[in-house]
């Protein structure tokens, strides 16, 4: 069948998806037509469902038998946003009836089915052979991919395949100079509809190169990113936050764009973290490495902007923790703080993450954090 998915606001650009699967169920029908006891189910993510119509393929693997009713159950529990169906006008099944309402009500729509297409049987099976011309879309990690010196950076591209057909692809990079690069697979295999990662190991090959481009390759599709050499530790960690207010997101803090600290329009526009407990204190944003690094010092950058100046709403009162041999230390305080930024310096520690816990701001309401940096 065909589907997608809504949540544009009348007069907003700013779409609101739904935030719950779509819930797929095949069920036997009563004698009076209403569904009834559920034979097989399936939800899908709304991640895996576009913004304009495509293809959902469902495998159930339900044995059939002749003569027996089923129902098919389309719902969803998300409190925002929709999803859409495609429908047939011209009722072409004869023996069934489209239905609509809630769990408790269910209105026929005259004249009117959900278009599907069943197969039944034994579907034949067909090896996945190596397409090179396959066509595909790559997408590249955002906004960068920066490489520390002396380890490799693990870049995630995203391959979407836009086939009728599972395909398997091969994939090819070309660094920039000054660096390496190669996949951690040579190929992908990706079904229909779907997308794939093709992970990317990045890292320097001369002492101090200059930014470049990398360009991936995955069947037809191509894709190119920025290529930034960096010492800042942050840059490749995994950052989560005690709570996150609706547009600023903890991944903000460690994108390398600090434009936002000085200029309102790019922190309104979700340029960095805030946290979405007014008033209620401690807040704590934890960024995770995949293997522990040494680290001797943290650059805390708060807003700063003519609208919200860092000594009227920055973070004021704050510690930072390092996680050592699975045991988190301080390593370092602030107290009354009214600057922009703060370089927090202590003995190097070999850790496995660090957590910056925010005990107060200046305005004694939303901690506010735009870089969050970590250097040896």
């Amino acid at each position: 069948m065909t589907v997608f998915k809504d949540g544009t606001e009348a007069g907003r650009v700013l779409r609101n998806p739904p935030t719950a699967p779509l819930d797929v169920r095949l069920t036997a029908l009563t004698s009076d037509g209403v569904p009834d006891r559920t034979l097989w189910s399936a939800s899908v993510r709304p991640e895996r469902i576009g913004w304009s119509p495509r293809q959902l393929v469902l495998q159930p693997g339900l044995k059939v038998v002749e003569g027996q009713r089923l129902a098919l159950v389309l719902a969803t529990a998300s409190p925002q946003g929709c999803y859409g169906v495609e429908r047939d006008p011209g009722d072409p099944y004869a023996g069934g009836a489209g239905l609509v309402g809630d769990d408790q009500t269910l209105v026929p729509v005259a004249g009117s089915d959900v278009r599907f297409r069943t197969t039944i049987g034994a579907p034949a099976v067909r090896p996945v052979r190596l397409d090179p011309a396959a066509g595909t879309t790559v997408l590249a990690p955002h906004p960068d991919v920066p490489v520390l010196p002396g380890q490799p950076t693990r870049a995630v591209f995203r391959v979407a395949n836009l086939t009728d057909d599972p395909i398997r692809v091969p994939v090819e990079v070309e660094p920039p100079a000054g660096y390496a690069a190669s996949p951690e697979t040579s190929t992908v295999n990706i079904g229909v509809g779907e997308t794939a990662p093709g992970a990317v190991a990045v890292s320097r090959a001369a002492t101090d190169p200059a930014a470049g481009v990398i360009r991936v390759r995955a069947g037809s599709g191509s894709v190119t990113a920025p290529v930034t050499p960096s010492d800042n530790l942050l840059r490749t960690a995994v950052v989560s936050a005690s709570s996150t207010h609706d547009g600023w997101h903890p991944s903000r803090v460690n994108d390398g764009q600090i434009q936002a600290q000085h200029g309102y329009a790019l922190w309104n526009g979700g340029g960095g973290w805030n946290d979405d407990d007014k008033s209620i204190f401690p807040d704590t944003l934890t960024a995770a490495w995949d293997s522990p690094v040494r680290v001797g010092s943290v650059r805390v950058r708060t807003i700063d902007a003519p609208q919200q100046p860092a000594d009227q709403y920055g973070v004021r009162d704050f510690a930072v923790l390092a996680l050592v041999d699975g045991v988190w230390r301080m390593v370092g305080r602030v107290s009354g703080n009214i600057s922009a930024t703060v370089d927090v310096v202590f003995p190097q520690v070999v850790a496995g993450a660090l957590r910056l816990v925010v005990t107060a701001s200046n305005d004694r309401g939303y901690s506010r954090v735009v870089e969050l940096e970590g250097y040896a």
